[in-house]
């Protein structure tokens, strides 16, 4: 039986991955509690995962699944969308707990399971115990981490948080020799929640970092033992493709299908990527982060930056032969994301182009955070060679002794300069810095090269500690955050009533100007957040056609991206027509931004004004007449061609009108709505073309009188339907087929799975209690095979 003593050491690194994330975010959001500012840098936040959140509570709590959203951009998918992340497991907890609780728990939860991810991987790639803790905080805190978490949506922590624990299995994947059927199975269930519940781009990072592991091993092992044994070994990753594809199938079905009808198809942001400003990053300003704890706006840290001792020992594994070729890979990694995100400043942004999955975003600079977990998993290597050999002690003593005198001159010279620009904060974190740098290199000499087994792990866990406080004091968290102020957002209250109880069945568009900062901007989700039928809204997957009807009518997307967020100057009469062909009733706009806007104002209060549009369409009508488009780009210039023609009730169908339909007459009405079906009744004098203008998607289904009919494009991007003569009862419901196969896709691999453990522990079980066994038979030496300098027993302390 373990002592007490192996047990503390055993477990001890577990604990302090859950409290150290705990203790370090307790204080950070209590010192934030008070700041309620929304701004460039954190707008994500409260602009995107409140609003989507808010409205998956709603539904959820009134027992209805969030399949469809009729409240933003005429209507459209919720589910298929993905960034909102309903479908991952932890995120359900939105429903029973408060947004600020909920927001907290997830933000912890995923720094504690980054840590505990990153502890591990290096666990996996050979450090010590307690080593490898340098690697949790040096990734968990980090630049990279600490600044998704204050700043960027919630689906990029999650993935992030999921990156090392990827990286480790696939290592593990391919060190296997028995038993890797259930590390791969373990390796897709975590792709799979990383997709579920974070941001695709992180996905495909992470599959790029995994899938360049995977290249290089296959080389290696093809070098050394020839194509078959690297073949074998490769092909272990369609079980965990395959298990990764089963358990996200329920929301990656409807992804997909809804990614190749929309703007962001593939190769579609090619150009946005490569000229988009925000978007990359400079070479000073990688260099500047990674080797100095400046703050960047608002007091975020730096993305490269790991903390002086993670830098300081990640070139040491280079000195190691156990440990060198597992840092060249590391620092190829490393590099390789910085070069992409670059952006176009570097050739090799051109080439990651040609990888699959790359052309689909927008914004290389992401890659930092592969960047941030190399070098961390570097440092605990150097940490763990530090407690081990007396060379690597030797050279990291002079390396950070070296290191020390550049730095701390040059934080002088910045200190001075800084002093009279009144920036002393970032001067005292460089100079701070710099004697870091010192301190680290007179603490690795001091022991000697005969220090004992005890001071060796107390130093080890003094760099993890001194580590948490300094990227501790390199994050200043000077803005809301959903955990702290989820009301931070400024809502027009007042007018959302006045037109909650005005608007009926007609349509809202939210005005803003690009030049009005983020607090003077209403939310582009106002709809969702207040039940108001809205046509603008902050997405970035959407339908193609409602994306080209609002860039042909002068309200585009926001500059550079793939969102639709309208902005606009003015509303003339072009732009007015366009909103009384969506049904748009009521226009709102802060009285500060002053749109030059020629339209009735019903409504006035301190901050926010609202415009009446005069005779917008109903949102059903019978169509007085109907023109029949041969394809859908004639039924485009139809629709921007002749505005009046629809404007009095007129309708553009895609494909040949039924004989004697080609005009109508009759009255239509909507008798129930609710989010995944729409009830109306129909009195015609003659069989007539019904009009909703609610959004068309193909998996929108309808019956006349409980008999299906034929859902028909109508206008372009709206939903009609041919009913006959008569009163009739008809009724619109949604069944998005994606979701139902992923769903079932999803259950069919989860009980495949707990079917497969269910047998595999019977099978130990019988074996174990099976009587007298022979004895086993030694096993055969394996020859050395491991790729990337893998050694047996590296893992042990």
């Amino acid at each position: 039986m373990p002592s007490l003593g192996a047990l503390a050491r055993r477990w001890m690194p577990v604990g302090l991955c859950l409290v150290v994330p705990w203790v370090w975010w307790h204080y950070k959001l209590g010192a934030a509690a008070a700041r309620a500012s929304v701004n460039f840098w954190n707008a994500d936040q409260f602009f995107y995962t409140v609003p989507a959140v808010a409205y998956a509570r709603w539904m959820l709590r009134q027992g209805i699944v969030p399949l469809w959203n009729p409240y933003q951009l005429c209507g459209a998918p919720f589910l298929a969308v993905q960034l909102h992340g309903m479908l991952y497991p932890p995120h359900l907890l939105a429903a029973v707990l408060p947004m600020a609780a909920w927001a907290r728990a997830m933000l912890v939860g995923h720094f504690a399971l980054g840590m505990a991810g990153a502890w591990w991987c290096a666990r996996i790639f050979g450090a010590a115990r307690l080593a490898a803790l340098l690697a949790g905080v040096a990734y968990a805190l980090g630049g990279s981490l600490a600044g998704l978490g204050m700043t960027s949506m919630h689906p990029a922590l999650v993935s992030a948080a999921w990156f090392p624990w990827q990286l480790g299995l696939t290592r593990a994947l391919l060190r296997a020799e028995r038993a890797w059927r259930w590390r791969a199975a373990a390796l897709g269930a975590t792709i799979a929640l990383s997709f579920l519940g974070g941001h695709p781009q992180y996905v495909v990072m992470a599959a790029h970092l995994c899938g360049l592991y995977a290249l290089l091993h296959a080389l290696v092992l093809t070098w050394r033992t020839g194509f078959g044994v690297a073949a074998g070994r490769m092909l272990r990753f369609a079980l965990a493709a395959a298990v990764a594809i089963g358990l996200a199938g329920v929301q990656l079905l409807p992804t997909a299908e809804l990614m190749a009808r929309s703007q962001r198809q593939p190769g579609a942001l090619l150009a946005a990527a490569a000229n988009d400003p925000f978007g990359y990053v400079t070479p000073r300003g990688i260099l500047q982060s990674l080797l100095y704890p400046t703050f960047r706006p608002g007091g975020l840290p730096g993305e490269a930056h790991v903390g002086t001792a993670a830098l300081a020992l990640a070139v040491l594994p280079f000195f190691s032969g156990r440990y060198r070729a597992r840092a060249a890979f590391l620092w190829l990694a490393a590099t390789a994301a910085w070069g992409i995100a670059l952006g176009n400043r570097f050739p090799l942004f051109r080439w990651y182009l040609c990888v699959p999955g790359a052309s689909l975003f927008r914004i290389p600079q992401r890659y930092s955070v592969v960047a941030g977990l190399c070098l961390s998993l570097s440092g605990a290597l150097g940490a763990s060679s530090l407690a081990r050999r007396r060379t690597a002690r030797a050279v990291g003593a002079c390396l950070a002794a070296a290191a020390a005198l550049p730095a701390a001159l040059w934080s002088i010279a910045y200190f001075a300069v800084a002093w009279t620009d009144y920036d002393a904060r970032g001067s005292w974190a460089l100079l701070r810095h710099g004697a870091l740098f010192l301190g680290w290199g007179l603490l690795f000499a001091l022991p000697g090269l005969r220090a004992s087994r005890r001071w060796r792990h107390a130093l080890l866990l003094l760099l993890a500690g001194a580590t948490a406080w300094e990227l501790y004091g390199a994050a200043d968290l000077r803005w809301a955050v959903p955990a702290t102020n989820p009301q931070a957002l400024r809502l027009p209250v007042k007018a959302m009533q006045f037109l909650h109880e005005r608007q009926g069945y007609s349509r809202l568009f939210a005005a803003n100007s690009p030049s009005a900062d983020f607090p003077r901007r209403i939310p582009l989700k106002v709809g969702m957040l207040a039940g108001l039928y809205s046509i603008s809204d902050y997405e970035n997957l959407f339908d193609y056609r409602y994306a080209q009807i609002l860039d042909r009518f002068g309200l585009p997307r926001m500059p550079g991206s793939a969102h639709m967020g309208p902005f606009v100057e003015r509303l003339g009469a072009r732009e007015t027509l366009f909103l009384r062909l969506l049904g748009v009733r009521f226009v709102l706009a802060r009285r500060d931004v002053r749109l030059p806007i020629e339209l009735p104002l019903v409504y006035r209060d301190a901050q926010y004004e609202a415009y009446e549009v005069p005779d917008p369409l109903p949102r059903v009508y019978v169509a007085r007449a109907v023109r029949a488009a041969p394809s859908p780009q004639a039924a485009l210039r139809a629709v921007l061609g002749d505005t009046e023609f629809l404007l009095d009730r007129g309708a553009i169908v895609e494909g040949p009108a039924p004989l004697g339909m080609q005009s109508g007459g009759g009255t239509a009405e909507i008798v129930r709505y609710r989010p995944h079906s729409v009830e109306l009744r129909a009195e015609l004098d003659r069989p007539s073309l019904v009009v909703l203008l609610d959004q068309f998607d193909p998996h929108w289904k309808v019956a006349i009188d409980g008999r299906a009919a034929e859902v028909v494009r109508a206008n372009y991007i709206f939903r009609g339907v041919w009913v006959p003569a008569g009163t009739h009862q008809v009724r619109f419901a949604y069944h998005p087929l994606p979701v139902y196969a992923g769903a079932a896709l999803t259950a069919g691999t989860l009980f495949a799975l707990l079917a497969a453990g269910w047998a595999t522990v019977r099978r130990s079980g019988a074996a174990s209690g099976g009587g007298l066994a022979a004895e086993a038979a030694p096993a055969a030496p394996v020859p050395e095979l491991n790729a990337l300098g893998n050694q047996p027993g590296d893992a042990k302390e």
